[in-house]
C-alpha cells in the first residue's frame, strides 16, 4: 500500500514536471506565422503629377487616387493611405463612411474627410493630403494613325491625347468624347487654342472613348495677314472668314486688290485672281491655298552684293550682332533691298546697317549705276545720323561693299586705365564695349573725352546714357580716335530705404539732396529720414566715422565727400519684435517635412505696439507642426529690478499655452506682447520602447525616417546568442502588428524575440538535472531501506 502511494505521487510529480516541460517548449518553439501588415507603397512615377494636383483647385476626385489621412487620435499620431476605387465610396477609419464622392474635387473632398476626423478628435490636427493621383485608359479611335488605348490622369486635356495621334486628314474641329455612361459631347480644339475656350478642351475621365473626325475643308492663307497658317473651315465659312477671323485681318501695307487663290482639286491646278470687288462669300474648296498681296511687293529694289552678312543668317536684332570678332575669311553675298520713291541713301545704308560686318570697306564702297561709278562714304552715314546723301536709290542701282581689313586701324584708350593699350578699331562699338576691360576703381565714367584724328574733342558722361537712354553719351568708335578716362573725384553710396540703392559719382555742386531724390530715386513710403547715418572715410586708411543726421540734411543739402556711405533707415526698424524660436518652421532639404527635428529656428517678427499673443500666433501658425509642443510653450521676458539703487536685468519665463489659442479661435491671452519677448516653443518628445534580446532594453528618444535596425542598435544591438535570424515583432499602441519595412511610428514597441532554441534548452536544462537527481536520489533510498 505505502509502495502504490509513492508510485502514484511519483507519477503525478512526473505528468506535472512532463506538462511543464511541454509548456515551456511550447512557448521557445511555437512561432507566430500571423503575416504582418504591408502597407501599399506609394507611386513615386507620378509625383509631379501629384504636386500639379495639389496646385489645382479643380482637381476631380478618380478612382486609383491615393490620398494620406493623417491625425493625432488622443497622443497617437495616426497616419494610414487611403484609396479611392470604382465605387467612389471612401471609410474613414473607423469614424464614419463617404458614400459617392465621384464628381467631386479634391478640395471638396479634403474639406469632408478633415471635418469628419475633427468632429471625433477636435485637436487631431487632420491633414487629407492627396499623394499619388490615379491613372487610367482612354480608347481613341477614328481618324487617327491607330486605333489605341492611351494612359491618362485627371488633369489630361484632349487635346494631349489627340494631337499625339492625328493624321493628316484628322479634324480638330469634330472630336467626340463617349463617356463611360454613354453621353457624348462634341469639342473643337480649334477654338481652345485660338480664343483660350477649354470647355472645348476639356479634361478627360476614366471609361472615356474619344472618335476623331474626318476633315472636310482646310485651306491655307498667306501673305500681308496677321495669322499665316493653315486652317480647317466650317460649313458656310468662306473667303472673307478666312482673311478676317482666322487670318487676324490684313496688314497695314495689306493690297487687296491683288488676291490670289491656288486650287488643287482640278487635277491640273488652278489659280484665281481676285482684285478689291471680290465678295467675302467667295467659296473656298478644300487644300485651296489664298494668299493676299502687299503694296511692299511693288516697291522698285536696288542690289547690294559684296562684303556683307548671310541674308540667311542676318540677325534682325542689331542688339544680339557680335561686332567683336572679324570673319576669318572673305565671304560675298547678295540681296535684294527695297526702298521707298523719296529715300536717301543715308536712310537705306542705316536701315541696313546689319548686313555689314567686319571686313566690310564701309569708306570705299560705291554705287553702280549702269556705267557710271558713284563712290559713297556708308561709314560716316553710320557715325553721324545728322548726315544726308546727295545721292537717292535708283531702280537696278548696285551698291558694292569691297574687301577690307579693318584690324589695320586702332584707337588708343588712355588715362585714368589698367594701361595705354592701342585697341583694333571695329565699326559698331560704343564707348562703353572698349573701355569696360581697361578701367580701375579710380575710373570716372562721367568724364570721358574722346579726340579724333583731326584733334577734335567731345566729352561723353556714360552715366546718362545709363540712367537716362541718352545714347548720344555713348557714341560709336572710330578708327584713329583716343578715349582718354579722367580720374574720379567723388564717389559715394547710399543703401537703405530708397528706391535706387547703388554706388554714384558726383558732378560738382551735387550734395546729399541730388544723391537722395535723383541717384538713389527717392525715398520709400517707409524710409525714415530724420534717422539717416553717414559713415565718412577721411582717407582710404582711416577707419572712418559715422555722422548722424537729421531730416533736414536733405533738403539743406548736406556736402559730402568722396567715398561717403549714406544709409536711410527705416520705420520698420524701430517696430518691437518678438523672436520666435524652437520648434517652429524651417525648410527641410529633399523632404516635404515643413520643420527639421534635430534643428532649432529663431524668427523674429515685426509687430505692433499692444498686440495680443493671440493674434501673433494665430497669424503665424504655419510656422508650427506635429512636432511643436504647443502646451508647453512659453515667453522669455527681459525685465529690469531696480534694487538698493542698482539696476538688474532678470530673466522671467512666463508659460502660455499655445494649443488653445490655435484651436479656440474665441480665446485671448492674458499676455500682450513686449519688445524682445522670445516666444520659445519646446520640441514634442515621443518615445519607442525596445525589449526582449537585446543588452540595453528600454524606451528611446523617437527620430522620424529611422527603420527598426535604428532603435535597436541604441538597445546595444541584437544578443545573437537569445535571438536567430533577426526575428522581431513590431507592434503599435493598438497592438497591431508591423513589418520591418514599415515605417517606425511614436510609441511603437520593437520586441527583439528570444527564439534561439540553444538558449532556451540552457534555460530548462538546470530544471531537468535537478528533478532526474531528485528521482535518482528517491530511488536510492527505497532501496536502501528494502522497499524493493
Amino acid at each position: 500500500m505505502r509502495l502504490n502511494n509513492f508510485f502514484k505521487s511519483f507519477l503525478l510529480v512526473s505528468a506535472g514536471f512532463l506538462f511543464s516541460l511541454q509548456s515551456v517548449y511550447s512557448e521557445i518553439f511555437e512561432l507566430d506565422d500571423t503575416p504582418a501588415s504591408v502597407p501599399e507603397p506609394s507611386d513615386k512615377e507620378y509625383a509631379l503629377n501629384a504636386k500639379m494636383a495639389l496646385s489645382n483647385p479643380d482637381y476631380p476626385v478618380t478612382a486609383g487616387d491615393i490620398y494620406t489621412l493623417s491625425f493625432v487620435a488622443g497622443k497617437t499620431p495616426v497616419s494610414y493611405p487611403i484609396t479611392v476605387d470604382t465605387t467612389y465610396s471612401l471609410k474613414i477609419a473607423n469614424l464614419g463612411v463617404i458614400k459617392n464622392c465621384d464628381g467631386l474635387t479634391y478640395k471638396a473632398l479634403k474639406r469632408q474627410v478633415e471635418s469628419l476626423v475633427s468632429k471625433n478628435y477636435p485637436m487631431g490636427a487632420a491633414q487629407f493630403i492627396l499623394t499619388s493621383p490615379g491613372v487610367f485608359s482612354v480608347k481613341v479611335t477614328g481618324q487617327v494613325k491607330k486605333a489605341s488605348e492611351v494612359n491618362a490622369w485627371a488633369l489630361t486635356r484632349l487635346s494631349e491625347i489627340v494631337t499625339r495621334s492625328v493624321t493628316q486628314y484628322s479634324s480638330l474641329r469634330n472630336v467626340k468624347i463617349v463617356s463611360s455612361s454613354g453621353k457624348t459631347r462634341v469639342c473643337d480644339l480649334f477654338k481652345a487654342s485660338r480664343d483660350g475656350d477649354f470647355s472645348n478642351d476639356p479634361y478627360l475621365r476614366p471609361g472615356d472613348t474619344v472618335e476623331v473626325g474626318r476633315i472636310s475643308r482646310r485651306v491655307s492663307i498667306s501673305g500681308a495677314v496677321e495669322r499665316p497658317g493653315t486652317y480647317e473651315l466650317l460649313d458656310g465659312e468662306e473667303l472673307g472668314r478666312l482673311v478676317g477671323y482666322y487670318g487676324g485681318g490684313l496688314t497695314e501695307r495689306a493690297d487687296p486688290a491683288r488676291v490670289t487663290i491656288s486650287r488643287l482639286q482640278t487635277p491640273d491646278g488652278s489659280v484665281m485672281y481676285l482684285d478689291s470687288s471680290a465678295a467675302d462669300n467667295t467659296a473656298l474648296f478644300n487644300m485651296d491655298s489664298v494668299y493676299i498681296g502687299s503694296y511692299d511687293e511693288a516697291l522698285p529694289y536696288i542690289t547690294m552684293e559684296g562684303i556683307i552678312r548671310n541674308p540667311e543668317e542676318q540677325k534682325t536684332d542689331l542688339s544680339e550682332k557680335n561686332t567683336t570678332e572679324a570673319p576669318s575669311e572673305m565671304a560675298m553675298y547678295r540681296k535684294v533691298v527695297k526702298f521707298h520713291s523719296n529715300e536717301n541713301y543715308a536712310g537705306l545704308v542705316r536701315r541696313e546697317a546689319g548686313s555689314f560686318v567686319n571686313n566690310s570697306d564701309l569708306k570705299k564702297s560705291y554705287i553702280r549705276r549702269g556705267d557710271t561709278k558713284i563712290t559713297i562714304d556708308i561709314e560716316s552715314y553710320l557715325f553721324d545720323a545728322s548726315l544726308m546723301s546727295e545721292y537717292s536709290p535708283q531702280k537696278g542701282d548696285i551698291l558694292v561693299i569691297p574687301y577690307t581689313k579693318n584690324f589695320v586701324d586702332k584707337f588708343v584708350v588712355d588715362g585714368e586705365v589698367k594701361a595705354v593699350t592701342e585697341v583694333s578699331a571695329w565699326p559698331l562699338r560704343r564707348v562703353s564695349q572698349i573701355i569696360a576691360d581697361y578701367m580701375t576703381p579710380y575710373s570716372s565714367e562721367r568724364f570721358v573725352t574722346i579726340t579724333d584724328a583731326d584733334g577734335k574733342v567731345r566729352e561723353c558722361d556714360l552715366f546718362l546714357a545709363k540712367r537716362d537712354g541718352d545714347m548720344t553719351q555713348n557714341p560709336y568708335v572710330q578708327a584713329g580716335e583716343k578715349i582718354t578716362l579722367k580720374r574720379i573725384s567723388r564717389r559715394v553710396s547710399i543703401s537703405g530705404a530708397v528706391e535706387r540703392p547703388g554706388t554714384y559719382e558726383l558732378l560738382d555742386g551735387e550734395e546729399l539732396g541730388r544723391l537722395v531724390g535723383y541717384y538713389g530715386g527717392g525715398l520709400t513710403e517707409r524710409a525714415d529720414p530724420s534717422r539717416m547715418l553717414l559713415t565718412r572715410i577721411l582717407n582710404e586708411n582711416s577707419s572712418g566715422k559715422v555722422i548722424y543726421l537729421g531730416g533736414t540734411a536733405i533738403t539743406d543739402n548736406y556736402a559730402l565727400l568722396c567715398y561717403d556711405s549714406l544709409f536711410v533707415t527705416s520705420l520698420n526698424d524701430i517696430s518691437p519684435v518678438l523672436f520666435l524660436q524652437g520648434a517652429v518652421s524651417q525648410e527641410a532639404p529633399d523632404s516635404s517635412e515643413a520643420v527639421v527635428p534635430e534643428a532649432t529656428t529663431s524668427i523674429s517678427i515685426s509687430i505692433k505696439n499692444g498686440t495680443n499673443y493671440a493674434s501673433v500666433v494665430r497669424d503665424n501658425a504655419g510656422l508650427f507642426s506635429s512636432v511643436s509642443d504647443l502646451k508647453n510653450a512659453y515667453i522669455i521676458r527681459q525685465e529690469k529690478e531696480e534694487k538698493d539703487g542698482a539696476v538688474r536685468i532678470t530673466e522671467k519665463h512666463i508659460p502660455i499655452n499655445l494649443e488653445e489659442i490655435l484651436y479656440n479661435q474665441e480665446f485671448y491671452s492674458s499676455e500682450y506682447v513686449q519688445n524682445k519677448d522670445i516666444l520659445l516653443v519646446p520640441f514634442r518628445q515621443f518615445f519607442v520602447t525596445v525589449a526582449g534580446a537585446v543588452p540595453n532594453p528600454g524606451r528611446y528618444s523617437y527620430i522620424p525616417d529611422r527603420d527598426w535596425s535604428y532603435y535597436v542598435g541604441l538597445a546595444g544591438g541584437i544578443d545573437t546568442y537569445r535571438n536567430s535570424l533577426k526575428a522581431v515583432t513590431i507592434t503599435d499602441v493598438d497592438g497591431k502588428r508591423y513589418s520591418k519595412k514599415d515605417n517606425i511610428i511614436p510609441e511603437m514597441t520593437i520586441e527583439v524575440e528570444e527564439n534561439s532554441g540553444w538558449y532556451k534548452w540552457n534555460r530548462i536544462s538546470g530544471g531537468i538535472t535537478a528533478i532526474l537527481t531528485i528521482l535518482s536520489s528517491t530511488l536510492s533510498i527505497l532501496a536502501v531501506t528494502g522497499v524493493f
